[in-house]
């Protein structure tokens, strides 16, 4: 569990850094590794289901979680996509009449 607190501080100092620079292309020079966080999510999950189960006997199934965050956040990249080559297009449109 001390490696989690490592990779929260981690987390933390790159939001703050974000949120303070959101322009900036890199965050700070500090790296997250994606296996420490992976661990770090998988340790909640564990943690959840113990009390969870010792609250109310359920453990919780969290593919279907993943499942549906995967698909929906394809679904507003795409949107995103369709916007920006919208505008784009648009642009191109006003210039091409100039």
């Amino acid at each position: 569990m001390a490696t989690n607190e490592a990779v929260l501080e981690q987390l933390k100092a790159v939001r703050d850094q974000r949120i303070a620079h959101h322009d900036a292309i890199k965050a700070s020079d500090r790296h997250l590794l994606y296996g420490d966080v992976s661990r770090l999510v998988e340790d909640i999950k564990y943690i959840y289901n113990e009390l969870n189960q010792l609250h109310d006997g359920i453990i919780w199934n969290f593919d279907h979680l993943t499942k549906s965050a995967e698909q929906h956040t394809s679904e507003v990249i795409r949107i995103m996509c369709e916007e920006s080559d919208r505008a784009k297009k648009s642009i191109e449109d006003i210039e091409s009449k100039l």
